[in-house]
């Protein structure tokens, strides 16, 4: 819209606004996972034993990295980044790992190759979690503050104004 913004509200607003369209990627990311589940369902096959135990795996490690995110969009950084950051490495080298632990599966038998397509697809949603993830963290780490707009309203803050 036309209005006003102080050179900290731009700032805090663009921000923000990254953190949300993170947000809202974690959802999309979510859904396009469920579609692929579900299809699977639907086409009566299913994935091995071991590739269920490591979407598992790799679905906790983006639960406990979404919470760290939330904690730090709440706190601010501390060691909760670094370890942010650990399970993003850990990520990349898990979908790296289990699309040839997959493949291998295949080539021996034990799992269907036309799941390799819904499986890859999977991976590749949990590696665009972890960096979402980390995209949360980093903004945080750039200075967004997210008590600043918690405190709006008490603190108008009189500065330079910025046309958006």
């Amino acid at each position: 819209s036309g209005g006003v913004l102080t050179e900290e509200q731009a700032t805090q607003t663009a921000g923000l606004m990254y953190v949300l369209g993170d947000i809202d990627r974690m959802n999309s990311l979510c859904e396009n996972m469920t579609t692929c589940f579900k299809e699977k369902v639907e086409s009566k096959k299913q994935f091995s034993r071991t590739a269920v135990r490591s979407l598992q795996n790799a679905l906790k490690t983006i639960e406990e990295m979404y919470s760290q995110a939330i904690y730090i969009m709440e706190h601010g950084t501390d060691d909760t980044t670094e370890n942010l950051l650990k399970n993003r490495e850990m990520i990349l080298d898990l979908d790296i790992t289990l699309q040839k632990e997959h493949m291998n599966r295949v080539a021996d038998g034990v799992c269907d190759a036309s799941l390799t397509a819904p499986f890859t697809q999977i991976l590749h949603d949990i590696d665009r979690m972890g960096n979402s993830c980390v995209n949360i963290a980093e903004a945080v780490s750039g200075k967004v503050d997210f008590s600043y707009f918690s405190g709006l309203e008490e603190t108008k803050q009189e500065a330079t104004p910025v046309l958006c």
